[in-house]
């Protein structure tokens, strides 16, 4: 996806998160940007994360380990891998190129403070309930593209959760906005179930 933000030329990579397929798509999309910064849909943190990872197993949550074992059924064994690889990929051809990085996602703290005030008690509940159920029922998705999407459509039912991804996608059309202003050409990467509503609002942020 390719959009002018006024003198940028802004090109917009949507991955799905643990997708190993992707990288040859990335590495052609780096290669046709040219860019001259790259803004990743992570906070300041998990790029640091990203480039000290030192080969060991983290731990993740029963949502995204919900997701990873879908993952697999749809894309096999062998095409997923965590850290995410379309992220850790674009970090070193950044690197790579001297190209800096700008990390779109909200900082931890405020990730945060953003959860605790959206999501109660309550939510979290069903949250829990919600991938129990869907643990034993299944999911429909035939490919991961289709699988990020329903994933996060199952998740957002929940009007806390939808107000998180929604603050979130806010930072990032901020933050990316910014990035944008200064630089001529820029790659994003950002998981594709924010990616619309990211564009949505570039022109107000």
């Amino acid at each position: 996806m390719e959009l002018k933000l006024g003198d940028c030329a802004l090109a917009i990579f949507p991955t799905v998160k643990g997708l190993a397929s992707e990288l040859p798509e990335l590495e052609a999309a780096w290669a046709a940007a040219r860019p001259q910064a790259l803004a990743l849909a992570v906070s300041p943190g998990e790029v640091a994360g990203l480039r000290e990872w030192d080969g060991e197993p983290f731990d993740i949550s029963g949502w995204e380990e919900l997701y990873g074992l879908a993952l697999r059924q749809v894309a096999g064994d062998d095409g997923v891998r965590l850290p995410p690889p379309a992220l850790r990929r674009a970090l070193v051809l950044a690197d790579a190129d001297n190209v800096p990085v700008e990390a779109l996602d909200l900082p931890e703290e405020e990730f945060t403070t953003l959860f605790t005030e959206s999501v109660s008690t309550w939510q979290w509940f069903r949250c829990d309930r919600l991938e129990k159920r869907l643990r034993k029922r299944g999911l429909e998705a035939g490919t991961p593209q289709e699988l990020a999407l329903e994933m996060d459509r199952h998740l957002c039912t929940l009007s806390g959760y939808a107000a998180v991804e929604h603050g979130r996608e806010a930072e990032m059309a901020r933050r990316l906005r910014e990035a944008c202003a200064e630089r001529q050409r820029v790659l994003a990467v950002i998981e594709l179930p924010r990616v619309a509503g990211v564009v949505d609002l570039l022109p107000q942020a």
